[in-house]
């Protein structure tokens, strides 16, 4: 499939004596993925900013050096759904005619005219300001984005030959800010420092379901997304205790815990569109699940700091993320059963798994429970900082290669040194049942200008 894409841009701008700035503009792109009545998308934006530093009234005091406020409001548009939304035929549904082999072709893509772009609305306000003579500067970011008119897939009927359609399904919804801070810390003939922090944060969530997903009894409307539901964990069970609503666990396993049930009417059945009770009924089912995780920090952050003294110079860059959960796949793979019955290598938390001869482990026997695959058991904060680059360099004298190189600077760099966490897991950026941590790396290198 070839796709082709038009587009046409139009743009304004008004600047109004340095004080007030004022941009339009429209973009309107085509793509052949759509049906001649949605082939073209129409997306508008402005952007207001108010130079509030250049007014008569910031002249007279020196303390603010730059403060301007933006405002700003678009739309940009979203093509990609694969190939095109219409009908395709495709060859390989042969058939005998006779005692003859015949090569056919059979409907493998339905043609849906109605699909239309998939729409991100952007709604931003910031301020950007300097202090000191702009020894201290920064910018405070709020944005808004809706993206509409999503791009997705849905299932047809179950006894049509082709079981899904390209449609527009759904609606989310992102909230965020971000605050950028730089500072010159000392500045003088031999001597520069300067830092820079960034600070950001975000949060997305439904706004409209796809309208023919059906959701489970612990799913809402305006869920947040890249969450994982399951139930909530209370340790192991011991040898000898009788947990009412697991009687069919063995000793060793995650206790889950019962936090809700059905409503039932006045006869005691449950409720035709079975709605929660809020108690606890002596049942683990979907009832008792709940959200367990999400997987996008509280807050994400880097801190860098550059020294110059003389000719040598030396740069640091931390990061780092906030409120980060991570499931801890790589220890409970090695804590499975399987790890000991192929009688595999595994890790020294084995020593604290549970067993007849250790009732005291803190880890699960590995014994088959069905609830063990969707608790909380192996969630653990993952916050970190983590000091991801360090760069020391020198850069020679000029007059030492009479005039044969314009510039030389000899550098040593090294990434990843350390990172603190209190993540019991081999790295809490990168871990899971198949990932590598951070690779530890240090190179020497040369800086050459002619």
């Amino acid at each position: 499939t070839i796709t082709k894409y038009l587009s046409y841009f139009g743009r304004v701008n008004y600047d109004i004596a340095d004080k007030y700035l004022f941009t339009f503009t429209i973009r309107a792109d085509g793509s052949d993925k759509f049906g001649s009545d949605n082939k073209f998308g129409y997306f508008p934006s402005g952007a207001f900013a108010w130079r509030i530093s250049e007014e008569n009234f910031m002249k007279k005091q020196k303390l603010i050096s730059n403060l301007k406020f933006r405002l700003s409001l678009g739309q940009t548009g979203n093509a990609e759904i694969g190939g095109n939304a219409y009908a395709f035929y495709a060859t390989g549904a042969n058939y005998v005619l006779g005692n003859t082999l015949m090569s056919g072709v059979s409907e493998s893509q339905l043609p849906n005219p109605r699909l239309k772009w998939e729409t991100t609305t952007e709604f931003n306000i910031g301020l950007d300001w300097g202090l000191f003579n702009n020894r201290l500067t920064g910018t405070f970011e709020y944005y808004q984005k809706t993206i509409s008119d999503l791009l997705s897939w849905r299932t047809v009927g179950s006894y049509y030959p082709v079981s899904s359609v390209a449609d527009n399904l759904g609606k989310t919804e992102s909230k965020g800010f971000e605050v950028q801070l730089n500072s010159v810390n000392i500045r003088n003939k031999d001597l520069t420092w300067t830092t820079d922090l960034n600070l950001f944060k975000y949060k997305d969530s439904w706004k409209e379901r796809n309208p023919f997903t059906i959701l489970s009894i612990y799913q809402t409307e305006k869920d947040p997304l890249h969450i994982t539901y399951g139930y909530l964990s209370d340790g192991l069970i011991k040898e000898g205790e009788v947990v009412p609503h697991m009687k069919d666990a063995p000793p060793g396993s995650i206790k889950v815990k019962d936090i809700n049930g059905w409503l039932k009417d006045e006869s005691g059945n449950f409720i035709l569109d079975k709605q929660l009770s809020g108690e606890a009924d002596g049942v683990i089912d979907d009832a008792d699940k709940t959200i367990i995780r999400s997987s996008v920090p509280d807050l994400s952050f880097g801190l860098g700091n550059t020294f110059r003294y003389k000719n040598f110079d030396l740069s640091l860059f931390f990061y780092g993320e906030i409120g980060r959960q991570l499931n801890n796949e790589t220890r409970r793979d090695f804590l499975s059963a399987d790890r000991f019955r192929f009688s595999d290598n595994v890790t020294t938390d084995s020593f604290g798994r549970w067993s007849s001869a250790n009732p005291n482990g803190k880890y699960p026997s590995g014994l088959y429970n069905k609830y063990e695959t969707s608790t909380d058991f192996w969630i653990e904060k993952a916050d970190f900082i983590r000091l991801k680059n360090i760069t020391l360099g020198y850069t020679l004298p000029a007059k030492m290669f009479r005039g044969v190189f314009k510039h030389a600077r000899l550098y040593f760099d090294a990434q990843n040194l350390f990172v603190i966490t209190n993540y019991s897991g081999s790295d809490p950026e990168t871990d899971g049942y198949t990932a590598y941590p951070n690779q530890r790396t240090y190179s020497f290198g040369v800086e050459l200008s002619f």
